[in-house]
Parts: C-alpha cells; structure tokens; sequence
C-alpha cells in the first residue's frame, strides 16, 4: 500500500468512527476535502480509490452524480463498503497488531463457549460493543 492509499484508508477510517464504525461510507466528499488539504490531488484521491478497490480493501459502490471529475477515473465512487480485509487493515491500524491479535484470539475463545448475544460478548471481553463487530465484520466470525 503506497501514502496515497494509506491516507486514504486512515480518512475511511475516520469517517466510519464518524458514523458509528459503519463499514459504509456514504460522504467521500469529507474525505476529498481532508485529503485536498494534505496536499493530494482529486485525481490522486480517485487513483488510490481504485487501487484499494482492486486490492480487495473497499468495494465500490456505484458512480452517482460525480461531477468535474476526469472521464478517465469514471469508475471512482462516493459511495464505497470497507471490505473485511480493509477493516483488519483500520483496525491493526488502531490497536496494533499484537493487542489485536490478542482481542481476536480472545473473541474466538468466547465465541467457542456459546455465550449468546454478542452484548454479552463485549460484557464478559470487556470490550466496546462497537469495536467488537467491528472484529467480527473483519475476521468474519
């Protein structure tokens, strides 16, 4: 994953904790706008889009009403679903990959015990209810 890729990924991210950790991001405006000011061009912005899309980190939904952009980046989206693999990638991200690891391992473990609703799950783990789908989204557990 090169910069271009890698800032994108970390405002997907941003803008999904925005949302209330949501895989879908329905505004790439605000992301266009975070990351025009850290010096990247749209074009730049739409490229990384793209890369990650083919790279399994986000999946595109569809090319609404995207005006002034360059026909030859037509397939970009405002719209877009962090994959599983792009979730694994915000999350390590966010925890580190040994303290993820950990929690993964751990979420495992009591998914194995049979404790029911995944509320209770984040109870016995101590865990964020959030950041605990979160996981599961991402491992697909």
């Amino acid at each position: 994953m090169n910069n271009n890729e890698r800032a994108f990924m970390t405002a997907a991210s941003e803008s999904s904790d925005a949302h209330g950790g949501s895989e879908v991001v329905d505004d790439v405006a605000t992301i266009l706008t975070k990351l025009g000011q850290e010096g990247m061009t749209e074009k730049e912005v739409w490229n990384g889009q793209l890369s990650l899309k083919r790279a399994g980190y986000i999946r595109l939904h569809a090319n609404y009403n995207v005006e002034n952009v360059d026909p030859g980046w037509s397939q970009a989206a405002p719209e877009f679903t962090i994959t599983p693999l792009g979730m694994r990638w915000c999350l390590m991200r966010e925890y580190g990959k040994s303290e993820y690891s950990k929690l993964v391992s751990d979420i495992r473990a009591t998914k194995n015990q049979n404790i029911g609703l995944v509320a209770d799950w984040a109870k016995r783990l101590k865990i964020d209810l959030l950041a605990l789908q979160r996981i599961l989204y991402a491992e697909e557990i």
